[in-house]
Protein backbone atom coordinates (compact mmCIF):
# COMPACT_ATOMS: atom_id res chain seq x y z
CA UNK A 1 0.00 0.00 0.00
CA UNK A 2 2.57 2.82 0.54
CA UNK A 3 2.63 5.93 2.64
CA UNK A 4 -0.42 7.98 3.56
CA UNK A 5 -0.66 11.73 4.11
CA UNK A 6 -0.68 11.13 7.85
CA UNK A 7 2.69 9.44 7.58
CA UNK A 8 4.42 12.53 6.20
CA UNK A 9 2.41 15.53 7.46
CA UNK A 10 3.62 17.92 10.13
CA UNK A 11 1.45 17.74 13.23
CA UNK A 12 2.37 21.10 14.79
CA UNK A 13 2.76 23.18 11.63
CA UNK A 14 3.63 26.87 11.77
CA UNK A 15 0.77 29.11 10.64
CA UNK A 16 0.42 32.67 9.35
CA UNK A 17 -2.37 35.23 9.12
CA UNK A 18 -3.71 36.56 5.82
CA UNK A 19 -2.34 40.06 6.51
CA UNK A 20 1.31 38.93 6.41
CA UNK A 21 3.29 40.44 3.53
CA UNK A 22 4.76 38.15 0.88
CA UNK A 23 8.27 39.24 1.82
CA UNK A 24 7.66 38.38 5.48
CA UNK A 25 6.10 35.07 4.47
CA UNK A 26 9.17 34.14 2.40
CA UNK A 27 11.43 35.02 5.34
CA UNK A 28 9.36 32.86 7.70
CA UNK A 29 9.23 29.90 5.31
CA UNK A 30 13.02 30.09 4.94
CA UNK A 31 13.49 30.29 8.71
CA UNK A 32 11.09 27.39 9.32
CA UNK A 33 12.74 25.38 6.51
CA UNK A 34 9.41 24.59 4.90
CA UNK A 35 7.76 25.19 1.54
CA UNK A 36 4.35 26.30 2.77
CA UNK A 37 1.97 26.69 5.67
CA UNK A 38 -1.69 27.03 6.63
CA UNK A 39 -3.28 30.48 6.75
CA UNK A 40 -5.43 30.99 9.86
CA UNK A 41 -7.91 33.80 10.58
CA UNK A 42 -10.15 33.90 13.66
CA UNK A 43 -8.98 30.39 14.58
CA UNK A 44 -10.20 29.02 11.23
CA UNK A 45 -8.27 27.64 8.29
CA UNK A 46 -8.79 30.05 5.39
CA UNK A 47 -6.13 28.70 3.03
CA UNK A 48 -2.72 27.27 2.43
CA UNK A 49 0.17 29.26 0.97
CA UNK A 50 3.41 28.00 -0.53
CA UNK A 51 6.65 29.28 -2.00
CA UNK A 52 5.28 28.52 -5.46
CA UNK A 53 2.37 30.90 -4.71
CA UNK A 54 4.90 33.64 -3.94
CA UNK A 55 6.83 32.99 -7.16
CA UNK A 56 3.62 32.92 -9.20
CA UNK A 57 2.52 36.30 -7.78
CA UNK A 58 5.93 37.87 -8.46
CA UNK A 59 5.78 36.67 -12.06
CA UNK A 60 2.29 38.15 -12.48
CA UNK A 61 3.42 41.48 -11.01
CA UNK A 62 6.52 41.50 -13.23
CA UNK A 63 4.43 40.91 -16.36
CA UNK A 64 2.09 43.86 -15.64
Amino acid sequence: MGLSVGDVMQVNAQTVGPELSLLSLEEELFRWRTGGCPVIEDDKLVGVVSRSDIVRQLVVEHDL
